[in-house]
């Protein structure tokens, strides 16, 4: 009986991260919806590149500053409720675009629904990790991944479709009417988390010094930061360089889908390899692969070779992608993840904010080609940063 017992454990906490994947894949497919048209829906208001980049980065400020004051939040409130609320704004948020056509309006909206992302970003992190066994937790991240890449890889495909037969109306919509569907599914599923410290750390300040005060802590961090800063070159320069050589929505939409299936593909087969043999060699390889990928961009600046560069690149990116959050949470300290968590994210802002104002400034000056240098000295220099980490290794890990 008593062995009876633990199977059924196990298959439980299972069956939750299985839940949480599939409501990360509804949520991603609803993402790269509007990710895909996002650079081309604000180059219409805008009408330049380099404003487009400096937008985005002032959204990307917002963000990093709300996760610092979201520490004493998800501290002392239970994880499926943030979640909820994240999901609710973000439906609203994404109808609203659907209809408003004045800026100031766009503006508003913009910064609410990032707001929002990073709730949702944040609670559901911590949700995974609370449901997760510390020797299973990079496995289930890589299949958390494996899904959300897969939303990654469809949705491109079906905003190339969307954005021609209804235009960025239509893309709105149906984004908000699939976050929706796996708010649905996550009040279905009846997952919970009723974890809280009762000891809350409010002092902003010193939650910062505190985090960078351990070196492993700090390594992490910017290991992680990378991933993000290579997504800013895919995500939006990328889709306004193809604008700007003439290509059109539905060229973009194949481009981004390609990047997707390299992620999807291997995602979860190097999550499983970390587990085995460790994280440091697959941070080396990955961004020495993106390194590669970007320089030559650099040196052979023709479409389809810089295209097809972005799109072998993204074999780097799934090996760092689906490790480097369970490499943070395998250093810490079981008492820190509520208090460090929200600061370690905030390595996508920052990262987000270099890469978009940096290459935003170059094009001032320069041609495209340079955006491609500036991403491929990044990427050199986090791969230099992969050689301090620590070669954890999960599987060593008693249940």
């Amino acid at each position: 009986m008593v062995n009876i017992g633990k199977k059924e454990r196990i298959y439980h906490l299972d069956l939750k991260i299985e839940k949480l994947a599939i409501i990360g894949l509804i949520i991603a497919f609803s993402s790269a919806i509007v990710d895909t048209i996002w650079a081309v829906y604000l180059d219409g208001i805008f009408h330049n590149p380099s404003y487009v980049g400096f937008f985005s980065g002032f959204l990307t400020f917002i963000s990093l500053l709300s996760f610092f004051f979201y520490i004493p939040i998800i501290e002392r409130n239970e994880k499926d409720k943030l979640f909820t609320i994240s999901l609710i704004v973000t439906v609203a948020s994404l109808f609203i675009f659907s209809f408003i056509q004045n800026i100031w309006a766009i503006v508003f909206i913009s910064i609410v629904w990032v707001l929002a992302a990073n709730l949702r970003i944040a609670s559901f992190g911590i949700l995974v990790k609370d449901k997760s066994k510390d020797r299973d937790l990079v496995k289930n991240e890589g299949l958390i991944y494996t899904l959300f890449n897969t939303g990654w890889l469809i949705g491109p495909l079906a905003a190339g479709f969307l954005v021609v037969k209804y235009q960025f109306t239509g893309v709105f919509l149906i984004s908000s009417l699939l976050v929706l569907m796996s708010l649905f599914l996550f009040k279905i599923f009846k997952i919970k988390d009723k974890n809280i410290n009762k000891k809350v750390d409010g002092d902003l300040i010193k939650n910062l010094f505190d985090f960078f005060k351990d070196k492993n802590r700090t390594i992490a961090y910017f290991i992680s930061g990378g991933i993000n800063f290579w997504w800013v070159l895919v995500y939006l320069f990328m889709p306004l360089y193809l604008i700007e050589s003439g290509k059109s929505i539905s060229y973009i939409s194949i481009f981004l889908f390609s990047v997707a299936v390299p992620t999807v593909a291997f995602g979860y087969f190097f999550a499983k390899v970390a587990s085995k043999r460790g994280f440091k060699k697959m941070f080396i390889t990955g961004y020495l692969i993106l390194t590669l990928a970007a320089l030559f961009s650099f040196i052979f600046p023709v479409i389809g070779v810089v295209t097809a560069l972005v799109v072998i690149g993204s074999i780097g990116a799934a090996m760092i992608e689906s490790t480097t959050e369970a490499y943070f949470l395998d250093i810490l300290k079981k008492r820190d993840v509520y208090r460090f968590y929200s600061p370690y994210n905030t390595t996508t802002d920052i990262n987000h904010l270099i890469a978009k104002f940096i290459p935003s400034i170059i094009l001032l000056f320069f041609s495209y080609k340079f955006v491609f240098l500036t991403f491929a000295v990044a990427m050199f220099s986090f791969m230099i940063l992969s050689f301090y980490t620590r070669n954890i290794i999960e599987s060593k890990k008693k249940r």
